[in-house]
């Protein structure tokens, strides 16, 4: 009888695979546009409040600048010009969340239109519903953070560099969508190797070579202007943004902790910029040569912050200044919905029973990658989110296999032990 309802369960879901997948989307959809509704327009974290006040400043005082008098790099392109253009259409902080709730939309749809180049319409279902089931997604689309819209270009980039289908037009688009990110968050520039790496591992040594090169070409033409506009207003190089030094001094000093984030000690450091006299630009390089010097006099001590900052990552949870986010169920949600994906892969690694395809081979690499890079500097719940994209398109991968050949056993009862 349970394995006749199984079957009946699995037809219908592969009758109306569209069905589902629309009903899942339309739910992630609804959740996030109430947990916006929920938050409302205000502005709880000072890096929310940066972007605004950037895209402020360029529609009122057509400049990018903090202060709406001095010039800045603090901040990554993309986003503030994204936030001004709903400014300058009569939209407010509501209607600037809001749109991280079409981003989330694309990003379900991008990963249904590749799992339908795969042949696997099945998956994007899952992924879907793990979309759904995932609160750190509606969370971060609640905020002015970026990572809502680097996730869909982070899925963009990712499935159109790391999957040999289509032509050069294709790898023009996943080269934009990568050039977009890096703008978005230059932490992501770590993928530009990875990416040619890729390219001669899907094509050709001749048609990697081609597809390389407009990669390269791609990506020059869209981050250059920004660094041209930088070099003439500060007078020195700075390819994306100034917060660079000021990362990785946050990770990397004698009060860092693998948790303490953003809200480390580094007030001494601010003070001495300060007596200095010290541009943004020369804070920058300040910041970033404090951090260097603290590494080369305590390496044992920096060895072993990083290999905690790299285990935080992938922490469910913050210590966050603000103690009012420190809910416990909050921190109970969090495990519950984000373990269960690394407990999947792990189980499905150890049982062999279904190879990883290439395409979840460089999704891994980038996702595990991230943490060595993001190590670095600190680790943060919301960096994550946009590789989480990556890590739930796995897992849906993974589940849809198990269902899939449980159903051709014919008996439910052996799903996990396929």
């Amino acid at each position: 009888m349970r394995t006749d309802t199984f079957l009946k369960a699995i037809g219908w879901a592969e009758r109306h695979e569209r069905v589902c997948w629309g009903i899942a989307v339309a739910l992630l959809l609804l959740s996030a546009g109430l947990v916006v509704w929920e938050r409302g327009a205000g502005l709880r974290y000072p890096d929310e409040r940066d972007y605004w006040t950037i895209a402020r400043n360029l529609v009122e005082q057509r400049r990018y600048s903090l202060d709406g008098v001095h010039p800045t790099a603090q901040r990554p392109p993309v986003y503030p010009f994204v936030l001004a253009a709903v400014r300058w259409m009569g939209g407010d902080v509501a209607a600037a969340k809001l749109l991280n709730v079409l981003w989330l939309g694309l990003t379900a749809v991008a990963i249904r239109v590749f799992f339908l180049k795969t042949g696997r319409a099945r998956a994007s279902c899952f992924a879907a519903l793990f979309m759904l089931l995932y609160p750190m997604f509606l969370y971060t689309a609640a905020t002015l953070y970026p990572q809502t819209m680097a996730g869909l270009l982070l899925t963009v980039s990712a499935a159109t560099l790391y999957f040999n289908g289509g032509g050069a037009w294709k790898t023009i688009g996943g080269s934009a969508a990568l050039a977009a990110l890096v703008l978005t968050a230059p932490v992501f520039a770590f993928m530009l190797p990875v990416a040619g790496v890729a390219l001669f591992l899907a094509f050709p040594a001749r048609t990697a070579w081609k597809r390389l090169a407009i990669l390269c070409i791609v990506f020059v033409a869209i981050v250059t202007p920004w660094a041209v506009r930088n070099a003439r207003v500060f007078g020195a190089f700075i390819p994306i943004a100034t917060l660079g030094g000021f990362n990785l001094l946050l990770g990397n000093s004698e009060h860092a902790t693998p948790f303490s984030g953003a809200a480390t000690d580094i007030s001494a450091y601010a003070r001495a910029a300060d007596l200095y006299g010290l541009n943004e630009p020369e804070r920058d390089a300040f910041y970033r040569q404090a951090a260097l010097n603290w590494i080369r006099r305590h390496p044992v001590k920096a060895l072993k912050l990083y290999t905690g900052k790299v285990l935080h990552h992938f922490h469910f949870r913050n210590r966050l200044v603000t103690q009012a986010e420190q809910a416990r169920w909050r921190d109970l949600l969090l495990l519950a919905t984000y373990y269960p994906h690394l407990g999947l892969l792990a189980f499905r690694m150890l049982r062999r029973k279904d190879p990883f395809e290439p395409w979840e081979v460089a999704f891994l690499f980038l996702y595990f990658g991230f943490a060595l890079v993001s190590g670095l500097a600190f680790t943060r719940l919301r960096f994550r989110v946009p590789l989480d994209c990556l890590l739930l398109m796995v897992s849906a991968r993974t589940a849809e296999g198990l269902v899939r050949r449980s159903a051709q056993m014919r008996s439910p009862e052996k799903l996990f032990w396929l």
